[in-house]
């Protein structure tokens, strides 16, 4: 027989969203689960030139230069 309800938690957006949410129950019963919303971003960091950046921080090679692989060796074999 159920009990008194109770409240567990409060606090923002407990309720989920539309089509979901915030919150589940294990299936056995014993935990409880809940989403919590990270805190809106109060900065925005802009990159420019980002791609001289990415040349700079990531090694590049010369394709080249690096020896060449040998080509796959096919053995075909018939069956008995």
């Amino acid at each position: 027989m159920p009990g008194k309800p109770e409240l567990l938690f409060q606090g923002p957006n407990l309720g989920g969203v539309k089509y979901w949410r915030a919150w589940d129950i294990a299936p056995e019963g014993e935990r409880f689960v809940a989403v919590e919303q990270a805190p809106v971003p109060t900065e925005l960091q802009v990159v420019l030139n980002w791609s001289e950046e990415l040349k700079r921080l990531v090694p590049t090679y010369n394709w080249a230069e690096l020896p060449a692989c040998p080509p796959p060796t096919i053995v075909v074999t018939s069956s008995p």
